[in-house]
C-alpha cells in the first residue's frame, strides 16, 4: 500500500516513518511531500485577520 503525505515541515517525515514502523506497517510505502510555503501562507493570513 502507498501513502503519500503533505507536510508542511520537514520534521515530521521522521515522525510519520517512525509511527509507521511501530504500528508494524513493513509493506507500507510512505512517500513524502513538504510545502513549507503553505504553513508560510497559512502563518501570513493569520496575521492578517488577527
Amino acid at each position: 500500500m502507498r501513502i503519500v503525505c503533505l507536510h508542511t515541515a520537514d520534521s515530521n517525515i521522521a515522525l510519520f516513518d517512525a509511527a509507521a514502523r511501530a504500528a508494524g506497517f513493513e509493506a507500507l510505502e510512505l512517500t513524502h511531500v513538504v510545502r513549507a510555503d503553505l504553513l508560510a501562507a497559512a502563518v501570513h493570513a493569520a496575521t492578517l485577520a488577527g
